[in-house]
């Protein structure tokens, strides 16, 4: 199973993704949501890695 997509983490994996691209400032989630442990945590760190993914740009165009 993907990890993003198991219940109970899913929206902690999201936040650990969008902290890892800058785009918010902490993973913090709220009950009934549970906080990813470090092995998790870790994974999620691995594939962002992984990916090589581009800086998301900081200015917008309109």
């Amino acid at each position: 199973m993907l990890i993003g997509l198991q219940g109970g983490i899913a929206w902690a994996v999201h936040k650990e993704v969008l902290v890892a691209r800058g785009v918010i400032d902490h993973a913090t989630v709220r009950y009934p949501a549970s906080r990813l442990d470090a092995g998790s945590r870790a994974s999620v760190k691995l594939v962002i890695d992984e990916l090589a993914l581009p800086p998301i740009p900081t200015t917008v165009r309109v």
